[in-house]
């Protein structure tokens, strides 16, 4: 069965464990975190949020596939991403889909769900 055929980019929204929500709908961006050294805030910027240290400047890269009509995470971080659970080999896209649980770094201290619009 095919998919219907994205047009537009839906919202990717990353809900923090602590109810805060981190939107994004471009077809390419990182998710990390400003500092004094990089200000330059990435699209998804995570400063303020409780362990932000365990976010890499750059942590992850967020990309719209139009041929799988989803989108993918890359591992850049020196930390980790973990996707239901399950530690991403750096460098490889990992599809997003909507109610995925994504944890940054270990310990379980910064964790999002993931919501697909």
């Amino acid at each position: 069965q095919q998919q219907p055929l994205v047009t537009h980019l839906p919202v990717l929204r990353l809900i923090h464990s602590s109810g805060r929500e981190f939107s994004f709908c471009t077809e390419s961006g990182f998710i990390g975190r400003c500092t004094p050294s990089v200000p330059i805030a990435p699209e998804i910027d995570l400063s303020g949020i409780p362990h932000e240290g365990i976010v890499s400047r750059r942590h992850a890269r967020i990309s719209w596939d139009w041929a799988q009509n989803t989108y993918t995470i890359v591992d850049i971080s020196k930390n980790g991403i973990y996707l239901n659970g399950n530690p991403l080999n750096a460098g490889v896209p990992y599809r997003l889909l909507n109610g995925n649980s994504l944890q940054l770094g270990q310990e379980n201290l910064v964790i999002f769900k993931i919501a697909i619009e």
